[in-house]
């Protein structure tokens, strides 16, 4: 696996991650926080610590990530955020979201 990341500032809220998982298989993430800079920075903190690091904790077959009202509250309504996930399976040449 290998990427490449360019932010037009020094820091955004663009997010990308692979987390491996068992069976060959791999959590691909890829977000977009609207905005620019430290706030969209550090919303992007927020979503990849509530969707990414329960899944690089479980090692489940089957991770289900879901970040919790509480852990997303301080957004607010005017934060919008698209994220994409999907598991890519390299023995099944297939990826699943």
């Amino acid at each position: 696996m290998a990427s490449a990341y360019v932010s037009c500032e020094s820091v955004g809220g663009d997010l990308y991650d692979v987390v491996p998982l068992p069976e060959d298989r791999l959590l691909l993430m890829l977000a977009d926080v609207a905005g620019h800079g430290v706030a969209a920075a550090l919303v992007t903190g927020m979503i990849k610590t509530a969707v990414a690091a329960p899944c690089r904790i479980s090692r489940a077959s089957s991770p289900r990530p879901a970040p919790s009202s509480k852990t997303m509250a301080p957004l607010g309504a005017h934060r919008v955020v698209t994220l994409f996930m999907g598991i890519a399976d390299g023995a099944r040449a297939r990826c699943t979201t």
